[in-house]
């Protein structure tokens, strides 16, 4: 079955990191890294 090229997994990689950094701004930043 054809894998569209946006669920590859560099692309994966790609949007969890993005996430990821998003989450570390978005959260209130405590005493704990």
């Amino acid at each position: 079955m054809f894998m569209p090229e946006h669920w590859t997994d560099a692309y994966i990689g790609k949007r969890v990191t993005a996430l990821v950094e998003v989450g570390k701004l978005s959260v209130p930043r405590r005493g704990s890294a």
